[in-house]
């Protein structure tokens, strides 16, 4: 089973695990500090994009390597395609960097959307604890670690080359997304300890982001991803905020969004069928231009 899978059952078991952990005078040892965490993490994080350096091969593949004083190499720090996205979790801020070298062609997921991709995990010191060179299936961004929730979603899937049922080599993908990101521990397991990953430990992701499935968390008939607040107000989330009919359930959760009584499966179907596209969703005028059916109290 490997690491990004273990998650959910880590969340299950780590709590029993560390509130028996007792230091020598036999009490238990809280969790850190985030914000003290963090600062350590943050500090270490950009003392390796310091000094190191990567090499990326045609099909994406990446070597860390110690960037010596005297070699002149160029570090991470120095890439151009170096970026951070802002994370506020934990009452703080985090700064997470990551290496776009592909953004990549197909769609994009939501956080809430599932991700077929390979990857290389390691510490900073260089020590690999995972390795998915050929994923199996799907993972949930619900259900994996925060940073790779927070980091998926900037890139795009790719296409699939060869759809044959009889082709026995591993599927093939060709303009997929490719990068690496560096999370902090609070973002990854933090004070768990998952195999040969120490508690508190920052993590080095390298990745190719290969295709993307749309969910439908409620079962509703229209994808998470569409159920979306077109104006949201400052500091919501467009998605897990939205509550269209002001019921207390998110339209995502909710199988009834507007609160008329009739079910959004029901009110969505054309002539007893789903629409082919959220776009396709009519209003009660019969057209697609005004406010959909199911978003209507006053339509049935």
């Amino acid at each position: 089973m490997n690491k990004i899978k273990l998650f959910l059952v880590v969340l299950i078991v780590s709590a029993t695990t560390f509130s028996c952990k007792k230091d020598d005078d036999g009490a238990v040892e809280p969790p850190r500090d985030y914000a003290v965490q963090y600062a350590t993490d943050i500090a270490a994080l950009e003392t390796y994009l310091q000094t190191h350096y990567v090499t990326v091969d045609a099909d994406f593949n990446t070597t860390f390597t110690d960037t010596p004083a005297t070699t002149g190499q160029p570090t991470i720090w120095d890439m151009p395609n170096l970026t951070f996205k802002s994370v506020a979790l934990h009452d703080i801020t985090y700064k997470v960097y990551y290496l776009k070298f592909r953004e990549g062609t197909g769609d994009s997921p939501t956080k809430f959307d599932q991700v077929l991709a390979s990857y290389k995990g390691t510490l900073l010191n260089g020590t690999q604890f995972d390795y998915s060179p050929f994923p199996q299936g799907f993972l949930s961004l619900q259900s994996v670690i925060r940073g790779w929730t927070e980091i998926f979603p900037l890139f795009k899937a790719g296409n699939l080359i060869d759809e044959s049922e009889n082709n026995p080599n591993p599927p093939a993908f060709e303009n997929f997304g490719a990068g690496v990101m560096f999370l902090p521990s609070g973002l990854g397991y933090y004070n768990s300890v998952v195999s040969n990953i120490p508690s508190y430990s920052p993590l080095v992701f390298s990745f190719k982001f290969y295709s993307v499935k749309y969910v439908d968390d409620d079962k509703d008939g229209v994808l998470t991803k569409d159920e979306v607040n077109p104006s949201p107000a400052p500091g919501e989330d467009p998605i897990e905020d939205y509550d269209s009919d002001g019921d207390g359930t998110p339209n995502y959760l909710d199988i009834d969004d507007d609160n008329d009584g009739v079910l959004t499966v029901v009110e969505i179907k054309i002539n007893g069928e789903l629409p082919a596209s959220y776009d396709a969703i009519l209003d009660c005028n019969g057209t697609t231009t005004g406010l959909k059916k199911h978003l209507d109290p006053s339509c049935h």
